[in-house]
């Protein structure tokens, strides 16, 4: 039985740390789009790209946490339609607050900076 679980929120949120602790309840593919970042061409379409990764486990009934950022008004509704693929599905919003994820962000090897951060928010 194969579950599809989208974690939203800020850069600096917490999507990482919750995707490890929910990974290690159950035998999941975890993608992360900070994975990915050094092959984005500019305009590239990310949501695209991971519903795309993620679609190819759920057809072969692996279990995915996909940890991404999912700004654009639209996402959900993309990944709700794509999500027929798994038995089960869940999308989960990390609300921490703007300035605590700069702060965090500030703390990381590359951080993608308070301006990025906010730009998400808009």
């Amino acid at each position: 039985m194969a579950e599809l679980i989208v974690l939203s929120g800020y850069s600096g949120s917490g999507k990482s740390t919750l995707a490890a602790s929910l990974s290690r309840s159950g035998t999941y593919a975890v993608i992360h789009s900070d994975d990915y970042y050094h092959c984005y061409n500019p305009g590239t379409d990310v949501t695209a790209l991971l519903i795309s990764i993620a679609s190819e486990f759920g057809r072969h009934n692996i279990s995915v946490i996909v940890d991404a950022v999912n700004k654009h008004p639209n996402d959900r509704e993309r990944w709700d339609r794509a999500s027929h693929i798994f038995d089960s599905y869940r999308w989960l919003c990390v609300a921490t607050p703007l300035d605590e994820c700069i702060r965090r962000d500030a703390q990381r090897e590359t951080p993608v900076g308070a301006a990025a951060i906010r730009a998400q928010a808009q």
